[in-house]
């Protein structure tokens, strides 16, 4: 990703994990998680992610949900994730 986007001006790399950024506190409007999150501990990318927002930033948590309630995509679901699928009732939990 960073090979295919290195070229846009203004934009700046930093080697990081979601739990340990290395950014500094108190600077970012957003911190942003697409179809990532599932791979973090959360509890500590939460904690991160509140210690690098600025006051009044926001944590955007954004994956894609499978419409289950139309039969072929639940069943198309069941068999892609073996019934793993998000529910409305099981939003993610990021600490901090």
């Amino acid at each position: 990703m960073r090979a295919q986007a290195s070229s846009i001006e203004g934009v700046t790399w930093h080697g990081g994990v979601a739990e340990e950024t290395g950014l500094p506190n108190d600077v970012y409007d957003i911190v942003v998680f697409a179809q990532s999150w599932h791979w973090v501990d959360s509890e500590r990318a939460g904690l991160e992610a509140a210690r690098i927002l600025a006051p009044g930033g926001a944590l955007a948590i954004v994956w894609n949900q499978m419409a289950v309630s139309i039969p072929w995509v639940h069943r198309l679901t069941r068999i892609m994730r073996s019934g793993d699928v998000h529910r409305p009732d099981n939003p993610p939990t990021p600490g901090g």
